[in-house]
């Protein structure tokens, strides 16, 4: 199990051949091209080199990961498994999930711990942060029960998924970063069931965000039963937020944001008017978004719910059902709202519909 049986040291690998986003030569613990068969890592400390040489734990490159949009044939299982496996701090990435010319990895995270140190606890893209296409790559992490819950950690973030990482499910996970979960998205999907869900996971302690969502606004990310919390920022540096969307479309429902500087923070502008269901009438949000403020007067003022950009209409926001710091939210002009107001919004858009309060 974790800490009994170790492996330590690297070699150089090279995925540039064989295409992909996997860039040039790695120093590499576990390399894994894998398209017709499963490879399960599982009871293992992946430790760093004793010098630091930009080494990755894990770095999955191929596999089984469906390229059909819808899918013609139900999720296959992952092609990589990492069962009950620790990866401490000390390596340039962790776990780096990308593709070849014309294959990328499915993998699954269930049972380990993945702290990222400076960096990255686990990093996926399939088409990368400059915008190029490559085929999709799917991730897993966590399962939703106790024993596959998974301890994600990393300075700068814990989890980030950074473009064509289809299926994605966050599940379960106790997740801690100076942000948790970055999101950022260049492609859309047909097939809803390929979208993110993040599910269940308790998101604590960082500087940033708790969860940040970007060029997401073809796609809804599902938001369920997350703890989101103790997002506070540094002195003089902006307030932190439990949840940033920026163009995002999201539908939420019994997550519990508090303690935060800024709770949920909506950016929108022309380009993005995605759809933001936090609750209906006919289906009540059963969120918790409250007691967010911040601490010092150096970052401004704090809000439970905030909206930037004009552009949102009312019947793209939907916030009914929800447990606020007041029963019915205050709502106050966003160009001047005090610490701690429940609803900060723009004067230009319509009064929020957060009806059924609790």
């Amino acid at each position: 199990g974790q800490g009994v049986t170790v492996v330590r040291g690297v070699g150089d690998w090279d995925p540039g051949p064989v295409g992909g986003n996997g860039g040039g030569a790695h120093p590499v613990t576990f390399a894994v091209n894998a398209r017709d068969e499963s490879v399960v890592i599982r009871g293992l400390s992946i430790l760093p080199p004793a010098e630091q040489v930009h080494s990755v734990a894990v770095m999955c490159i191929a596999g089984n990961a469906p390229q059909d949009d819808p899918l013609v044939e139900p999720f296959p299982e992952a092609n990589l498994v990492l069962d009950n496996v620790a990866i401490p701090p000390g390596h340039e990435a962790n776990v780096w999930i990308v593709n070849t010319s014309d294959s990328g990895c499915n993998a699954k995270i269930v049972g380990s711990f993945i702290d990222g140190g400076e960096h990255v606890g686990v990093l996926a893209y399939g088409c990368g942060f400059d915008h190029s296409m490559g085929p999709r790559v799917a991730l897993q992490l966590g399962d939703g029960t106790e024993a596959g819950r998974n301890e994600i950690a990393g300075s700068y973030a814990a989890i980030a998924s950074w473009g064509c990482v289809e299926h994605l499910r966050i599940e379960g996970n106790d997740i801690t970063g100076k942000v948790g979960i970055h999101i950022d998205e260049y492609t859309t999907y047909a097939d809803p069931s390929l979208g993110p869900v993040i599910a269940g996971n308790w998101i604590h302690g960082g500087t940033e965000a708790g969860i940040l969502l970007s060029d997401l606004d073809t796609i809804t990310v599902t938001l369920t039963d997350n703890v989101i919390e103790r997002f506070r920022g540094k002195i003089g540096f902006p307030p932190a937020t439990g949840v940033t969307s920026l163009g995002a479309r999201l539908y939420a429902r019994g997550n519990s944001i508090t303690g935060n500087d800024i709770g949920v923070r909506i950016s929108q502008d022309a380009a993005l008017k995605a759809e933001l269901d936090f609750g209906t009438d006919a289906n009540p949000g059963l969120n918790v978004i409250r007691c967010n403020s911040v601490d010092s007067a150096q970052q401004g003022a704090g809000f439970d719910l905030g909206f930037e950009g004009p552009y949102l209409t009312d019947d793209l926001v939907h916030f009914a059902g929800n447990t606020w710091d007041h029963a019915a939210p205050t709502m106050v002009d966003a160009s001047d709202w005090p610490n701690g107001t429940d609803i900060a919004r723009p004067a230009a858009i319509p009064a929020i519909h957060a009806a059924g309060a609790v």
